[in-house]
């Protein structure tokens, strides 16, 4: 048989060369389109190698954390930490840094919302006439969600006087010396009020005298310089307060080379008494350790319409309580301006630093916030589910007519409960004080890709961008920002950072009703040693801590791992200052694309491969068939001299290998020929 099929590769050389040509040609196809679909494999998989690792690799929540979008479809909504106030212990956090393969374990623990109030001055002395009496109004409009919300304020009232003043004691105003009389003066207590928004709370009658200055504090009191009239305008400022732990989060964000002025956190700052004031008039008061950062990441600012009272109507404020007839009198606009949240926020990182004693910045409540719940629409747009909140939340036994100072925007529609934890003073009735000992730049923290980003919320404010042309046109084709209401829907990221021990200040039930000490840690994010992109040990190595941890500790774990922003479209609700309703997108991260991303690579190449196979297979086939029916003379001859069928297949089956011996002697030759083309094009080149 060997002799037949060698006489026929010799006397039929152009059968031989048609089945040469075929298989070369469908090797070839092979070959290149093989090739092709592993070239792009690997720019696939380069692609997400270079973008595969995020700030961390494993965030730890506590049980039960995760939400129903995250459940189904892997989603996790931006500023997640916004809602996980506790629920790790001290006792599971060390474990999970003691894990074999854990290189980096940073903890955050959300302590909740502070609401520290600064008085931003503001100079009216050139509004003045310089009579012996006058009256200022001063009307005030906050302006929030890039201008969209405008929620008007309680009016304020500024009263000038030549006569002396006498500050105010104990349950008695600020009294005017009118002869031998002493006239009370800037009374503003007319009736019980409803809740933190009602007018009679927050309408400011404030008394300035040309002789001894504000409520007859001395003309040299820090507010204004001396001579100098003006307003004093009380600025709420909900800051988030974390805790973190200052070696691991300096090791896994690099916070500590982010630090512009002060000092960076050291792991055993806490809180420390602290004594404020001189004379007769100090105390001593636990002071927490903060850093701050260098701006509020807020969009807020107030406009200030002042208005000239007529002349009597100065004179009313001598029989006080006088506000509600003054709300019904006309008067003439002086002026107006407009002052940015920026002025703002640096009074209060004075304040912080203890520069400012105009104000004692007590921590005499805080408030916890829920998750924001959301419904999905037919076309797949999120709703965000608006709730309320009582007015009871804001209540306190420790400012002025039973309620602190909300910020006005609190007043807007609500996306998250609040939950208020009420302060229990000390033994000498002292709050804890916040002070700052450095401050740190956002900007300088080294950043990861964005192809890869999880929430960072710890530093990052979340943004929303418009979606449509009516929310372009309702916030000016700008971002929607956090607008300073703990209860509305976007929300800042933690502003005050401290140590783990300065939150047991916060978390002591002595200190605060209804605080909770046993696990104070939301969250733990994890870097593990070892991982260098999306192989198979890197991946098996994520995976064994991430079990460790779970079997160590029974919390909730997750891979973030190649973990990728995810836009997500959201429809949010009027507010109830004009804001109409926002269609935006936002930045969600889908946890685990780029595993998901090589997997899909891998399983698209195989059946890539195996549809070329089968088309060259096919078309060897044919050629083969061709030949044969060109022989069928030929073996019938064969079959005449008594071959068998098995014999005459096996005799074709012969002659096509031998052919196709022929084809990597073949494409090695054309192989070279490319490689001389390639190599003669760069030399020309």
């Amino acid at each position: 048989m060997l002799t037949f099929v060698v006489a026929q590769l010799r006397h039929r050389p152009a059968r031989a060369l048609g089945l040469l040509l075929a298989v070369l040609v469908a090797t070839t196809s092979f070959t290149v389109l093989t090739g092709t679909a592993e070239t792009s494999r690997l720019r696939t998989v380069g692609a997400v190698e270079a973008n595969f690792r995020s700030a961390y690799d494993i965030l730890v929540r506590p049980r039960g954390s995760t939400t129903v979008l995250e459940r189904e479809q892997g989603l996790v909504r931006q500023n997640f930490l916004s809602g996980i106030f506790g629920g790790i212990t001290l006792a599971q956090w060390r474990a999970v840094t003691a894990l074999p393969g854990v290189d980096v374990a940073a903890p955050i623990a959300m302590v909740g919302y502070v609401a520290p109030s600064v008085t931003v001055p503001v100079d009216l002395t050139g509004d003045l006439t310089g009579s012996p009496q006058e009256l200022l109004r001063v009307r005030q409009t906050w302006v929030t969600d890039r201008g969209a919300s405008r929620a008007a304020d309680a009016d304020s009232y500024v009263y000038v006087t030549d006569r002396p003043l006498v500050p105010p004691t104990g349950e008695d105003p600020t009294r005017e010396r009118v002869g031998e009389r002493q006239v009370p003066v800037c009374q503003r207590r007319t009736r019980p009020v409803a809740g933190p928004f009602d007018a009679a709370l927050r309408t400011a009658v404030q008394c300035w005298s040309r002789a001894n200055g504000p409520d007859g504090l001395g003309l040299d009191f820090p507010i204004l310089p001396a001579g100098r009239v003006g307003l004093r305008v009380p600025w709420p400022f909900p800051l988030l307060v974390a805790g973190i732990d200052p070696e691991q989060e300096a090791r896994l964000a690099g916070l500590d080379r982010a630090v512009v002025s002060g000092r960076y956190l050291r792991t055993d700052d806490a809180t420390r008494p602290t004594r404020l004031g001189s004379g007769e008039g100090a105390t001593t008061v636990p002071a927490v350790p903060v850093l701050t950062p260098t701006g509020p990441y807020l969009d807020q600012s107030v406009e200030l319409t002042v208005e000239r009272m007529p002349a009597a109507a100065a004179g009313t404020l001598l029989t006080a309580p006088a506000v509600p007839r003054l709300a019904a009198t006309r008067g003439s606009t002086v002026r107006r301006l407009t002052i940015p949240v920026t002025r703002a926020y640096d009074q209060l990182r004075r304040q912080l630093r203890g520069e400012d004693r105009t104000f004692f910045d007590a921590v005499d409540a805080y408030w916890t916030t829920a998750p924001t719940r959301y419904e999905r629409r037919g076309d797949g747009t999120l709703r965000a589910v608006p709730t309320t909140n009582p007015a009871s939340v804001w209540a306190s036994a420790y400012f002025d007519l039973g309620y602190t100072r909300a910020p006005r925007s609190a007043q807007d529609v609500a996306f998250r409960q609040l939950t208020g934890r009420t302060g229990l003073p000390a033994e000498n009735g002292a709050f804890p004080v916040l002070r700052s000992v450095g401050e740190f730049d956002p900007a300088r923290l080294p950043g990861f890709s964005a192809l890869s980003a999880v929430p960072l919320e710890t530093y990052n404010p979340p943004r929303a961008t418009p979606d449509d042309d009516a929310s372009r046109a309702a916030l000016g084709g700008r971002d929607l920002l956090p607008d300073g209401n703990p209860a509305g829907y976007l929300q800042s990221p933690p502003l005050l950072l401290t140590t783990l021990a300065g939150t047991r200040t916060f978390t002591s039930p002595r200190a605060y009703v209804g605080a909770d000490p046993a696990a104070p840690v939301s969250v733990i994010r994890v870097r593990v040693a070892g991982v260098t992109g999306p192989d198979p040990l890197s991946q098996e190595r994520v995976r064994s801590v991430g079990q460790r941890i779970t079997e160590a500790t029974g919390l909730d774990v997750d891979i973030t791992v190649g973990s990728s922003p995810a836009p997500t479209r959201v429809t949010v609700p009027a507010g109830s200052f004009g804001r109409p309703e926002l269609t935006l997108r936002e930045g969600w991260v889908k946890k685990g694309v780029a595993v998901a991303i090589l997997a899909a690579v891998d399983r698209k190449s195989v059946l890539l491969l195996v549809l070329i196979l089968a088309v060259c297979a096919l078309f060897v086939l044919n050629t083969s068939a061709a030949a044969v029916r060109t022989r069928r003379r030929e073996l019938g001859v064969l079959a005449s001299l008594g071959w068998t069928g098995r014999q005459r297949a096996t005799a074709i089956l012969a002659e096509l290998a031998g052919i196709g011996l022929v084809v990597p002697d073949q494409l090695e030759f054309l192989r070279d020929v490319g490689t001389t083309v390639t190599s003669a094009q760069s030399a020309l080149c």
